[in-house]
């Protein structure tokens, strides 16, 4: 896949980001932590344009009033990614919705492209989920709205473990050669989880 395509290329999927995390590790709102003078969020912002509509799940809408993406609050006891993302799912108005968290400010828009063009034709398949390295990312993922009903049985019944509901979805993987960009593409799927994470990802940038 080494063409990708337009700016239009997401026009009808959602992009659901997930902000509801209790950020422990980091002690701080990963979203608005600063890269290059812009904080994560605005940078996975920018990768995302153009998309047909931008959901926020989190449990601090206040601190998003700025943007003009549609909010969803998660403010039930913490129940975890998989709830949050059921969450933006149900609110979808698109079939495809683009998960991705707000931890992860050096992905691009071909790498979203590609996971969103190889699903594509595929409507049997719940979801698309990066193997990367050998570790999944069902938080970087694509899923369709037929999975919504798997998701509402799993949160009904307090699975919060994404690994098991993965199993019971059909799900196509995408590992580092299906990407255009290759082997490259896995500095992409990297989180920042703690303070050494960011610090580590600034000394980078600086250099």
């Amino acid at each position: 896949m080494g063409e990708h395509m337009t700016e239009t290329s997401l026009k009808e999927t959602s992009v659901i980001l997930l902000a509801g995390g209790r950020s422990s590790r980091m002690g701080k709102n990963k979203a608005m932590l600063d890269l290059n003078g812009q904080p994560f969020i605005e940078k996975i912002l920018a990768q995302v344009a153009g998309a047909g509509e931008v959901i926020l799940v989190t449990n601090t809408p206040e601190v998003y009033q700025e943007y003009a993406f549609r909010i969803v609050e998660d403010n039930e006891a913490y129940g975890g990614p998989l709830q949050a993302l059921y969450k933006g799912l149900e609110a979808c108005v698109y079939d495809k919705a683009l998960v991705l968290t707000v931890d992860v400010p050096l992905i691009t828009r071909p790498t979203l492209e590609d996971m969103v063009a190889k699903l594509e034709g595929h409507e049997d398949i719940h979801g698309l989920v990066p193997l990367i390295k050998g570790r999944s990312h069902p938080l970087m993922a694509v899923y369709r709205k037929t999975a919504l009903s798997l998701f509402k049985r799993a949160v009904e019944e307090k699975e919060r473990r994404m690994m098991t509901l993965l199993s019971q979805l059909t799900i196509v993987y995408m590992n580092e050669k299906d990407f255009g960009q290759g082997a490259s593409v896995e500095r992409e799927f990297r989180n920042v989880n703690t303070p050494e994470d960011y610090q580590g990802l600034i000394k980078e940038e600086n250099h």
